[in-house]
Order: C-alpha cells, then sequence, then structure tokens
C-alpha cells in the first residue's frame, strides 16, 4: 500500500505526530515532516467543495444513489449490503425521493442520508471513501472487511481503554485506523502462510462474527446439527436457556471439523470449563480458537493439552505478549513454530527443551542442533533460564547458517568471526565486512555498502556501535536477510537473459524509506534516478518503459472515464472511450508510437467516417473524395522536404 493510498484511507501518513515533531526538533535543517493529510472528505471523491458533495437536492451529491455508484464503481447491491454493516448501519440510511425508507424500482428515486435522515456528513462522507478504498486495495467482499474492521477496532479499543483515558466517541469506533491497517496487514500475511481465509482467522482476536445471515457464523460454519449453534445467537437475544457443551458435543465437533473422541482434549485446553458449561458465541470462538491452532500448526489432537501449555509459556519475554493479544503477535509465534516444525522439530523435541533444565536441557539442544557449550556461550545464550520460542528460532537459524557458510579453515569459521567480534570493540568497515565475507562467503563490496549505509560512513563513535552490534546473534541474521534480498532482487532483474543488474545497496535503501511529505520529493530522489538509469541494459530500460507505459495507460483511462465531456457521451468503459477517440485499443507498448501519429491516425479514420456517412453530424459530401484521395498519396517527407525549401519558409 502506498502512503497516498495510506493517508486516504486513515487521515495519517507513515509519520506519527510524535516521531515527526521529533524528527523536525533533531533537524539542523529545517527538515518538513508531514503527519496529517491536508485532504478533505471532497477532494478525494472528487468534488470542489464539501457543499456540493453533501447536497441532497442535487443529482450530483453523494446522496444521489446514481452518482455513489459511478463515484465508487459499487453496484446497488454493494450499496445496500453496505448500508447494512456494523459500520454503517447506525449511521446510514436508503429513502426514497419522498424520504422515507421504502424503496421503489428506480435508482433515480433512492438517496443515502444520514441517520434520522439528515444530510451525509463530512466525516461519514470521509469513512465511506475509506471503507470502500481499502475495500478495493484489499479485494475482500463487504461483509468480510466489515468484520475485520470491527473485530479489530474493538480489540484496539479494548487495549488502550484505561480509567485515565475519556471514553472514545461513538462516531469513531469504526474509522479505520493505523493499528487496523497494521492490523490487516498481519491477517494477510497469516492467511497466506497458512492458507486459510482471512474471515476464517478473524475469531483468534474476537467472538466469531455472528451480525446477519451472511455473517460467518452463518455462513462457513455449516455441519450436520449446526441449527443448535446458529439458534446461540437467538437465544442470546431473547434471554433463553442456553444448552450445554455435552449436549451440543456433535454439532460442535463438526462445524470446527474436530473428532468427536478428543473433545475433552479440545475443551480442557481451550479452558471454558466442563461439559456443564453453557454454550454461547463466547464459548464457541474459545473453542474455534484453539481448533484453528490446530489446524494452522498440524497438531495432534491428542497432544493438544501440553502443546497449549508451551504454546502459552514458551512466549514469555518481557516485551512479548499473549499469543492472541493481536495479529501481529500472532503471526510473529505462528512463524516461530514453523520454522522449527519446517527444519525438522517436532512438539517432542521442542517439549524435551522446555521439559529440562541445566546440563540435560544443553545436551538435548546439541543433539537438535549440534550446538556445543561454547557456541552456546558465545552467542549469550542464557544457560539457567527456560528459553523461549523466540530464542529456539535464532539457535535454528544460527544452525542453518554454520552449515551453509563456506568452511575454508579454523580461522574463517562462524565460530572464529563470533569469537573476533566478541573480543573486539572498535574496528573499521571494510576489516570488518573482510572477516563476515571470509566466513559466510557472502559478497564482500555488498557487506561494505550495507554496514557503510547502516552506520553512516563508519566514524569512529559509529564504530563502536556497529562493532556492539554485531555482536549479537540476531543483527548477524538480519545481515543474512538483507543480502537474501538483494541477491532475490538482482536475480529476478537479470530474468531469463541473465544480465547483471547490481545497482548500489545506498540506492535501494533510499528507495525503501517513503517520503516524508505526500506531495514531496526526497532530495536523494535525482541521485537514486540516475544511479538506476546508469545500471540499466538497452534490454531491462526497454522492460520496465513498457511496463510503465501499461500503469500510465490505465491511469490515464482511469482519469478520462470521469470526466464531464466524456460522461455526457454516456461512455463508461474502456473500449466505448477508445471507440469515441477513435484509437487502437488493442494497440500495447510494445508499439512504438508518438502522440503525432496517434492524432493522424485518428484524423484519417475520422475522415473516412465522414465520407462513409457514419458521423451523423457530418453530410457526406462535406468532404471531396478526390481532394482526400490526392492528399493520402502526399508522404510526409514530401511535405518535410517542401517545407525546407528556402522559398517555403518566409
Amino acid at each position: 500500500m502506498s502512503q497516498e493510498d495510506f493517508a486516504a484511507i486513515t487521515g495519517e501518513t507513515y509519520w506519527a505526530g510524535w516521531f515527526a515533531d521529533l524528527l523536525q526538533g533533531l533537524s539542523k535543517t529545517g527538515v518538513k515532516v508531514q503527519s496529517v493529510v491536508e485532504w478533505n472528505a471532497a477532494q478525494l471523491w472528487g468534488y470542489s467543495d464539501s457543499t456540493a458533495m453533501v447536497d441532497v437536492s442535487s443529482e450530483k451529491g453523494l446522496s444521489c444513489i446514481r452518482e455513489l455508484m459511478k463515484r465508487s464503481e459499487l453496484d446497488l447491491q454493494d450499496i445496500m449490503d453496505l448500508v447494512k454493516t456494523q459500520t454503517f448501519n447506525r449511521d446510514l440510511v436508503i429513502v426514497n425521493k419522498d424520504g422515507y425508507a421504502e424503496h421503489t424500482n428506480s435508482i433515480d428515486d433512492m438517496g443515502l442520508l444520514a441517520n434520522e435522515s439528515k444530510p451525509l456528513t463530512e466525516n461519514l462522507c470521509w469513512r465511506l471513501q475509506s471503507f470502500i478504498r481499502l475495500k478495493t486495495k484489499l479485494g475482500w467482499s463487504i461483509k468480510d472487511l466489515d468484520a475485520a474492521i470491527y473485530c479489530l477496532r474493538n480489540l484496539e479499543i479494548r487495549q488502550i481503554a484505561t480509567s485515565e483515558k475519556p471514553t472514545i466517541p461513538e462516531e469513531s469506533n469504526f474509522t479505520i485506523t493505523p493499528l487496523v491497517i497494521k492490523s490487516l496487514a498481519a491477517i494477510v500475511k497469516l492467511s497466506s502462510l497458512v492458507d486459510i481465509e482471512p474471515v476464517a482467522l478473524l475469531p483468534l482476536w474476537g467472538p466469531i462474527d455472528s451480525f446477519g445471515e451472511k455473517s460467518f457464523l452463518y455462513s462457513r460454519l455449516r455441519a450436520p446439527g449446526i441449527d443448535k449453534l446458529l439458534t446461540v445467537v437467538q437465544r442470546q437475544e431473547d434471554n433463553t436457556a442456553y444448552p450445554t457443551l455435552d449436549e451440543t458435543k456433535m454439532a460442535i465437533c463438526a462445524a470446527l471439523k474436530w473428532p468427536a473422541q478428543h473433545f475433552p482434549a479440545l475443551r480442557e485446553a481451550a479452558g471454558p470449563g466442563d461439559g456443564t458449561t453453557l454454550l454461547n458465541v463466547e464459548t464457541l470462538s474459545v473453542l474455534y480458537r484453539h481448533a484453528l491452532i490446530y489446524q494452522v500448526l498440524s497438531i495432534s489432537p491428542s497432544d493438544y493439552p501440553r502443546f497449549f501449555k508451551i504454546f502459552f509459556a514458551s512466549n514469555n519475554n518481557a516485551e512479548d505478549t499473549a499469543p492472541f493479544d493481536r495479529p501481529e503477535t500472532t503471526l510473529t509465534i505462528i512463524e516461530e513454530w514453523r520454522k522449527l516444525f519446517d527444519a525438522g522439530w517436532t512438539l517432542d523435541s521442542i517439549c524435551s527443551v522446555f521439559d529440562t533444565a541445566g546440563d540435560q536441557r544443553n545436551i538435548v539442544i546439541y543433539r537438535i542442533l549440534r550446538l556445543d557449550l561454547e557456541e552456546l556461550q558465545l552467542l549469550k545464550f542464557n544457560l539457567a533460564a527456560t528459553p523461549t520460542l523466540s530464542e529456539l528460532v535464532l539457535l535454528q537459524q544460527y544452525s542453518e547458517l554454520r552449515e551453509s557458510c563456506e568452511q575454508t579453515d579454523g580461522q574463517s569459521s562462524l565460530v572464529s568471526l563470533i569469537k573476533w567480534l566478541a573480543r573486539t570493540n572498535v574496528a573499521d568497515i571494510p576489516e570488518v565486512a573482510c572477516r563476515i565475507s571470509d566466513a559466510t562467503g557472502w559478497d564482500r563490496q555488498r557487506l561494505e555498502e550495507i554496514l557503510r549505509c547502516k552506520y553512516e560512513g563508519g566514524s569512529e563513535q559509529n564504530q563502536k556501535i556497529m562493532m556492539a552490534n554485531l555482536q549479537r546473534l540476531k543483527v548477524i541474521l538480519d545481515l543474512q536477510a538483507i543480502m537474501t534480498v538483494d541477491s532475490r532482487l538482482r536475480r529476478a532483474a537479470a530474468g531469463a537473459r541473465n544480465q547483471e543488474f547490481s545497482p548500489p545497496i545506498s540506492t535501494l535503501m533510499s528507495l525503501a524509506q517513503p517520503c516524508l511529505t505526500l506531495n514531496g520529493h526526497r532530495p536523494t530522489d535525482s541521485t537514486v534516478i540516475r544511479s538506476l538509469r546508469a545500471q540499466l541494459t538497452p534490454t531491462l530500460a526497454s522492460d520496465i518503459n513498457d511496463y510503465m507505459m501499461a500503469k500510465r495507460h490505465a491511469v490515464l483511462v482511469a482519469f478520462l472515464l470521469q470526466q464531464d465531456y466524456i460522461t455526457k457521451q454516456g461512455i463508461t468503459n474502456i473500449d466505448g472511450l477508445l471507440q469515441y477517440l477513435l484509437l487502437d485499443g488493442q494497440m500495447g507498448p510494445q508499439v512504438q508510437t508518438t502522440r503525432i501519429k496517434h492524432a493522424t491516425t485518428a484524423a484519417q479514420q475520422f475522415i473516412q467516417r465522414c465520407l462513409l456517412g457514419r458521423e451523423s453530424e457530418v453530410t457526406a459530401t462535406a468532404i471531396s473524395r478526390e481532394d482526400w484521395g490526392w492528399r493520402l498519396e502526399y508522404s510526409r517527407w514530401e511535405a518535410h522536404i517542401k517545407h525546407s525549401l528556402p522559398f517555403n519558409t518566409s
């Protein structure tokens, strides 16, 4: 997601207000950092001012359903679904031209108003475009995105609500905040990792969505006996008695795809109580949450109690939170478990590390990772304390790195490198890059570029900071990750043609930094552009140009379709636009052409249509066929020569 999209959705830039103030205060050159968005809802909807946007009497205002459909690219059913969401159902209503919530068969008679039939407000219009823009970026359904926003905003509000803080106004409850976007990004990544649709992951952080007939509870948890579960929501509303877990055990197991014989293990791990515990939405959500982890990590149901004992206990760093506190934490923990399982660890081997202590634990680690006591001490592994899951992952990554390093002699092994780093307080960047390269086989020049970028040229003070950082295993592994990404970028750029493309590391790191303002440019942009262009071969330059031309074509078409002089012609898609402009719609970026050539072709085609009587506003006799036939034979070469003659250039 670009910073512009992020800003249009959340109303903030990548730079939080406190961080922007800090940068501006520390800067000696008066750098400008933008933290808030200067756009208003009217600008984002394409209006000149807010008055035109919320005008109820105008057919061009957002209250007009037809105009809203055109500007949002939603159909009527989408808008009706949007009004029924948890995000907007208390704020929006569709009415007829008389102001009543009784709809006719004509879209022109339907209007969108705020609750109590009041005109739309600036805040509502902002939230509408924010929701629609995010829906377009994610490609989710309106119902799924609404369930996600409802879950994540409630999660955020619960986490920030304290007795010292004021109550959050009701109208902002479902505003899409930067924290919601961050959580959605984690959910999308987790969904891709475990191959489960995002909406099915939402109960990890809140109750199962039961709002409406299209909710997850009603539409996805389909199984024999499921009606016993669906009545839970109705009973919650009319206060009738809930069924117990034992009474609904078979229906629960069918809905959660859980073996019935192992239901006691699930109930014990989830901890909602014994079989007499009443089944409600919260209880079902807890059971679903724990069953989902079983599916994600492929844990045997019989191992569930001891697995969850470690699952919650292994994340005991002070800075860490519970696994289900927020999506980012859940993603990190699932990634760590998967890394260990993919590396060959089993639940038994992981349990053996957590269930032992002292020398016995060291023996277990040595047997699995082949790490001796000296290496554990060099890596500053706390031998006395119970390790966390993150520490086991770091040890596993170190073991894999050690195996992949090019072993030449005792002085250039990974262990020798770590020993040297541990006893060296100051060293210049070339020496450090040389040492790391000799031990790992990584490109020495690229390593040196990385270190210079990270530690600003390598002053004596920065050298001390660099050496202190490199004594931590995670920093070495971060260097490995940077080298891996750099190698992939170079291979991807080279492609099948096997052409070398190695932009400087400083260029790549500069590109990774977002601009400090929405409409500005970084001071280094011109340098970065020159650096990249210097690296491009003619073939690569052509490929990039084709890609950019296709993107510009799409943007230009989207812009033109919104213009009044185009919409008045009844043109709604690219085919109609190209037909109106007399352009070849099948011409791709591979065809090298110019605007002059396009104009010449369009003019010739227009005249041919006039001669054939295809243009209703031009008579067929308005153009002489004889003159046109003569002009068609008049070549551009001949015109150029005649124009160059002295007596024709007066």
